[in-house]
This record gives C-alpha cells, structure tokens and sequence, in this order.
C-alpha cells in the first residue's frame, strides 16, 4: 500500500524509479470533492484510469460529493468517479444527515448565532468574493479589527461549560491568537495553530486539545481537513464562509456521533457578519436541516 500527495504523485508518476506505481491494483482518493482540476486529470491519466479507460479500480471518499451550489461542476465531479455514487439508495428517508444522526453516527445538533461585525466592500474585493466565494484579506482584517466583535465571541465562548471542547474557526491568523489570548486571560485555556505554527508545537497543542488539556482551540484555515478530535463539543465559525464544502468541513470537525466515538450532541455557533453590499448568503443558512428537526 502506498500513500501519497497528489503533488508527490505529480513528480513521481511519469519516472522509470516509480513505474510500477504506475500499475497499482485499487487508487482511492480521499477528500475526493477536491479531483476536479486539472492536475488530478493528469494523475488519473498516469494511472491508466481516463474517461474511456478504466484499467484499474478508483473509489473516491468525501463528506462533500458535491461543489459549492455549481450543479456543473458537481456533474462533473460524479463523472470522474464513474457516475457512481455508492451513497444512492442507502438512507431509507433519502436524507443522509437525518438517517446517520438517527443511527448516532453523526450528532444532533444545537445552532445558535451570534451577531458578527458589518463592513462594506470596495469594488476589488466585492469582485474577489464574488470570483473566489470568500472574503479577501483586506475585508477579513476588517473584521478582525471590530473589537466589539472579538469581545462578543469571547464571551460567548467564555459562558460554556468548562467540559465542553471547542473548536473555533476564526477569521485570520493574528486573530486565532488574538482570540486564544483573550481566553486564556479570562482562566479559560486556548491555544492557537495556524500555517506558521511548527509541526512539533501543532502536534502538540492538538493532542493537548484532545486530551482535554485544553479546552478551546483557535485556528486559521488549517483544521478544515486531515483533522480528528472526536471530543469536541462546540464548532465555532467566525470566518465569514461562503463555499458549503468548506463550512461543512469545518462543522464536520464536531458532528461524530455517539456509535461513532464522539458525543451525542453538537453546538455550531456562527457569527453572522453582515458584508452590506454583497448578496451572497453566508453557508451556515444552506445548513438549516441539520439543526431544524427536534
């Protein structure tokens, strides 16, 4: 068995030293809603698995089988898996979350929101958000620099349980450890990893959380994926986040239910900014069936 990146992929597939990677039995990939681009093309191609050749078995897992709201491209996400979704007539009542909450294997959840700062665009970064479906750097500094806005999700944060882990998604680097700063000054214990952070000290603080040696753990845009702590109680969401593949990833972190070795119940707290001249509804309203029904 062997397993790779696809950039590792990338550089090994077309050398003599690696031909025989070349004739594998079974490819799997994993957090297959990310094999749309062209890359993974190229890699499949390697692999002798093309949309007239399939020399081979592909199986593609992901919590997300579809793109953002893009019927197209979630077309052509099915397409590259065979047109086969093995998830198809699985869940009696056709609505996977209901059934697998039903079966606690993922948990009920409890929704709350918590009023977020307001900001206006400029035209370069309403045409970023609109191109790339989340806010630019310079519109989430903005945020980041409503203290009011801080202070409420440390409060908020600060009022739960003290057994609850949390697991909070904030809106830039500075501020996860801003936010991680505050906390730890109110005697709740955080601590914050982001891209910077070292592979020793991210290992560390993440086994920390889990062991329940801290309680709340602060990050920017590096625990959406390849991330596993099934203790977690609370999700907090305090980027504004317009893909859903990328907001369910992030609430995904706390929905393993109890036959799943996590808990029975989950609260998703999202701050709900208000960006004034931009229509596109933050992704946590596409969510309201997981939190709906009693």
């Amino acid at each position: 068995m062997v397993v790779a990146t696809d950039a590792k992929l990338e550089r090994c597939l077309g050398t003599d030293q690696y031909a025989w990677l070349r004739q594998a039995t079974l490819v799997i990939v994993d957090e297959a809603h990310t094999a749309l681009p062209k890359r993974y093309t190229g890699i499949l191609n390697q692999l002798g698995l093309t949309q007239y050749e399939t020399a081979r078995h592909l199986i593609g897992l992901t919590a997300t089988p579809f793109r953002n709201r893009n019927e197209d491209e979630t077309s052509r996400l099915i397409t590259r898996f065979g047109n086969r979704r093995l998830d198809e007539g699985v869940f009696p009542s056709g609505d996977p979350y209901r059934d697998l909450q039903e079966w606690g294997m993922l948990a009920q959840v409890e929704h709350r929101t918590l009023t977020g700062g307001e900001i206006k665009l400029t035209q370069d970064e309403r045409t970023y958000s609109q191109r790339m479906a989340m806010l630019s750097r310079s519109a989430e500094q903005r945020l980041v620099e409503d203290h009011a806005r801080s202070r409420r999700i440390v409060d908020a944060v600060a009022d739960l349980p003290d057994d609850w882990p949390t697991l909070l998604f904030a809106t830039s680097v500075d501020h996860a450890k801003y936010l991680a700063a505050m906390l730890n000054d109110r005697d709740v214990t955080a601590a914050a990893v982001d891209s910077t952070t070292s592979d020793q000290d991210r290992r560390r603080r993440i086994e920390d959380f889990r062991a329940g040696r801290i309680r709340v753990l602060t990050n920017y845009g590096v625990l959406t994926q390849g991330f596993d702590a099934p203790a977690t109680r609370v999700v907090v969401v305090a980027r504004p986040v317009y893909s859903t593949n990328v907001y369910q990833q992030m609430i995904g972190r706390g929905l393993r239910g109890p036959r799943n070795g996590g808990k029975p119940t989950c609260l998703i707290l999202n701050i709900d900014d208000n960006i004034a001249n931009f229509d596109t509804q933050l992704a946590f309203t596409e969510f309201e069936h997981l939190w709906s029904r009693k």
